[in-house]
């Protein structure tokens, strides 16, 4: 089984990739998902994910990374909210594009910029914001989580907390979040989601750092054997025994044994059908998606498109609806 390292959680942890999903892989059709999305599932996920990407708003090469952003780095870091209201609005679009540009335009057509001069502005709480793939200014409102909207020290905006002094802010937990001061404003992950705390160390003297540590005796990370317990993966981390339940986290995960002595226990994706990266037209309408060790299907039409089609010279690469 491959290794997903797309996100921070597997960069920290290794191999965590979060969408809730199970091994049903039929698709959900308009009129199942006719309602006020007041409560985002998983398929809705999915859903806005090929309708944004058909509508070639921040759109790349593969879906699943779209749907697996949500559920792991975008809970740890609480913009879910943010993007939960930018779902909502695309999945009752019904698939009209320039009705969707407006949902990452702040209710109007995105406008055109140059990523080398304008970065991006805050107006309130509205965080605008030059996409330096296709040179787009979209915008998203940072007051869904709770966040305002701060220009960074290099230019580039972001929702945080509030703006911050890196030089003098003293990094500290809160509960189980972890608050640092980078670029000018504050950033938060939470430990929680991991099921782990906060711990503030110092590092040297002064000097101190935030860690997510688990609450297990001390070990020695030279000596001691990380393992599988169950569903538990247990690792020696700062000098003491951490231990993650892969199943409570986002989505279908199970632990997954050291290959060997230099290796680590895994949260991988418990589905056994496919791997990260399958994705493609199961005929000219059905996109099928991996997700977590799982297939789902979605046909393009009832995301009101024409067609499922492959990107490249073979039209063969990944699953795109199309219109």
């Amino acid at each position: 089984m491959k290794n997903p390292t797309l996100f921070i959680f597997a960069v920290i942890f290794g191999g965590f990739l979060c969408l809730a999903c199970d091994d049903d892989s039929s698709s959900t059709t308009n009129n199942e998902n006719n309602n006020n999305f007041t409560s985002l599932t998983p398929d809705n996920i999915l859903d806005a994910c090929l309708i944004r990407d058909a509508c070639e708003v921040l759109n790349g090469g593969y879906i699943s990374p779209c749907v697996t952003a949500h559920y792991d780095q975008v809970e740890q870091q609480h913009t879910q909210p943010i993007w939960n209201d930018l779902y909502r609005c695309v999945l009752k679009t019904g698939g009209v594009c320039s009705e969707v540009e407006k949902c990452f335009g702040n209710g109007i057509l995105p406008q055109s910029c140059d990523p080398n001069t304008q970065k991006g502005y805050c107006d309130g709480s509205i965080r605008y914001y030059c996409d330096s793939f296709s040179g787009t200014m979209y915008a998203m409102d940072c007051g869904e989580a709770g966040y305002e909207c701060v220009v960074g020290y290099d230019g580039n905006t972001a929702c945080t907390e509030a703006a911050c002094d890196d030089s003098t802010f003293e990094v500290a937990c809160n509960g189980t979040l972890m608050r640092v001061c980078d670029n000018g404003y504050i950033n938060t992950t939470d430990c929680g989601v991991l099921g782990l705390d906060c711990v503030r160390g110092e590092i040297e003297e002064g000097v101190f750092k935030l860690f997510c540590m688990g609450d297990g005796g001390q070990c020695d990370a030279e000596t001691y054997v990380p393992t599988c317990d169950g569903p538990n993966k247990v690792t020696c981390d700062q000098g003491v025994v951490t231990t993650i339940d892969c199943t409570a986290l986002p989505g279908d995960k199970m632990c997954v044994p050291p290959e060997d002595e230099t290796d680590i226990p895994r949260c991988n994706p418990a589905g056994q059908e496919c791997e990260e990266g399958e994705e493609y037209c199961l005929d000219s309408f059905v996109a099928r998606i991996c997700i977590d060790g799982y297939f789902y299907d979605r046909d393009c039409t009832e995301l009101g498109f024409t067609r499922c089609t492959g990107l490249g010279v073979n039209h063969d690469i990944g699953a795109h609806c199309t219109h």
